[in-house]
């Protein structure tokens, strides 16, 4: 059993603690929107990419790759922190971009390298 001193400091604690993240000096989780533009590299046959695979927790999501209309991802707060992506070819390959973390602006090449995907936030 905890005394009153215990009790009285763990109040404290937690009342600073909310006090922070309501004044966002603790950012709090939120979702996520980015959009990805896909960049097939030359010299890599014909295949063009079909559909970027997102894969976050127990969800995984098909995106079409149009040209000129880059796919649109959300993720929820839950799924920011560990999500990874796979890039679908016309000739049923594919090309892993490995896992991500965070809601942020980046590049990053294909592990095979036929492709680049660049994320920009919404």
């Amino acid at each position: 059993m905890l005394s009153t001193t215990e009790r009285m400091i763990a109040r404290a604690v937690t009342g600073l603690a909310l006090l922070l993240l309501a004044l966002g000096f603790i950012p709090s989780p939120s979702n996520c929107s980015l959009t990805a533009r896909i960049k097939a590299e030359q010299g890599h046959g014909l295949a063009r990419p079909l559909s970027l695979s997102v894969s976050a927790g127990q969800h995984r999501s098909e995106l079409p790759v149009l040209e000129g209309q880059p796919p649109e991802l959300y993720l929820s707060a839950a799924d920011v922190s560990h999500y990874s992506m796979t890039l679908l070819w016309s000739d049923n390959s594919r090309s892993e971009f490995g896992t991500f973390s965070g809601c942020t602006a980046l590049d990053r090449r294909s592990t095979d390298g036929r492709a680049k995907v660049s994320l920009a936030v919404r």
